[in-house]
């Protein structure tokens, strides 16, 4: 204002900034001046205070990104080790987390929900199956990974569709499966146009897999090809009448072996 007034400049008060009910207004006009009336360098230390909050800041992201290189933690994955997590002092584990969060575009959690993630997943036994939510964001545990997703939506394992063409088929919100041509194993074209169903988990499915000498269960195959427990449900399962013929993504049977020279699809999962 001084300033102005000594160059003759006009300008617009603007009445709000006198008005005590905002806080910062209230600390400018009632707080602050008494602050320097007692203390008349508080100015000065609180900035210096800022200026090493800010270095602090700065420190803490160089530590975050050192220890996420030297653990090969990438942002743009969903995954974390566990084990190499934990090599980590308890401050620095928080501080990679919040950082690969912030790095990955997450929303950022509160210091109770770092601490869950550490102590309720982190340290869980690995057959445990935790999770913690926030937001829209869950994180769970499997064997020795961290997962990082979006909440789950609700399921239906009980729907089944009926198809006997290549059409795409909708499967659940954002999910659709396509056909892709492939050379090896699949389905034969004659297979599906003679009528199929899509289905999902129930229980105590068995399947025999090409190049396997007996059946085995879904529920063994899905421990030894490593899918999360939360997925497994959710992952579509193939019928010719009542034999499974094709767990999508991962195996089809025996049933569906080639004849020579046999076009084979594959049905894989688009979102």
């Amino acid at each position: 204002m001084t300033y102005a007034e000594q160059h003759q400049l006009k300008w617009i008060d603007d009445p709000s900034n006198s008005d005590t009910q905002w806080n910062r207004n209230y600390i400018r006009h009632t707080l602050w001046p008494d602050l320097i009336k007692r203390w008349p360098s508080a100015a000065k230390t609180i900035s210096r205070s800022a200026e090493h909050c800010a270095e602090a800041d700065e420190l803490m992201i160089d530590l975050a990104q050192q220890d996420c290189l030297n653990l090969g933690i990438d942002s743009a994955t969903n995954t974390i080790d566990i084990t190499g997590l934990l090599t980590l002092s308890t401050a620095r584990q928080g501080n990679v987390l919040r950082h690969y969060l912030e790095q990955s575009g997450r929303p950022s959690p509160s210091t109770a929900i770092l601490h869950c993630i550490i102590d309720e997943l982190c340290l869980a036994q690995q057959d445990a199956q935790p999770v913690v939510t926030w937001a829209d964001i869950e994180v769970r545990r499997y064997q020795d990974t961290l997962y990082f997703m979006t909440a789950l939506t609700a399921h239906d394992n009980s729907q089944i569709i009926h198809f006997n063409d290549l059409n795409d088929i909708d499967i659940m919100a954002n999910k659709t499966l396509q056909w892709q041509q492939t050379s090896g194993q699949g389905i034969s074209e004659s297979v599906i146009k003679s009528g199929l169903t899509l289905r999902f988990r129930q229980g105590g499915e068995t399947i025999k897999l090409q190049g396997q000498d007996h059946h085995k269960t879904l529920k063994h195959l899905f421990q030894q090809w490593q899918v999360p427990p939360w997925q497994r449900d959710r992952i579509p399962l193939i019928y010719k009448d009542d034999e499974l013929i094709a767990v999508v993504s991962y195996g089809v049977a025996e049933y569906c072996q080639l004849a020579d020279n046999e076009q084979a699809y594959l049905v894989v999962i688009k979102e």
